[in-house]
């Protein structure tokens, strides 16, 4: 099983800021991180919020994933919660 979903992998290197994704849009992937951070953000709701910067939920490191049950859920139109970008490190 290991070796066939390594099989399907993409390497990525993204520079900092690079969003893979954004929240409220379809999720189609997951993300597995080997090196550095992945950092999830979530919009402030409500009108009078629409201007602020995002709220940082987490950071995920090496050997964590993001988006998983999304993918491997059985809802095939799920959007992300929040925007998950390279963050630091």
């Amino acid at each position: 099983f290991h070796d066939d979903l390594a099989k399907l992998m993409v390497p990525f290197d993204a520079p900092e800021g690079h969003i893979f994704i954004k929240e409220g849009e379809p999720i189609n992937a997951f993300l597995m991180v080997e090196s550095g951070l992945l950092s999830r953000t979530k919009r402030p709701s409500g009108e009078d919020h629409e201007d602020d910067e995002p709220i940082q939920i987490d950071m995920i490191g090496p050997g964590r994933a993001s988006g998983f049950l999304h993918v491997a859920g059985s809802q095939s139109e799920e959007v992300a919660f929040a925007t998950v970008a390279a963050g630091k490190g």
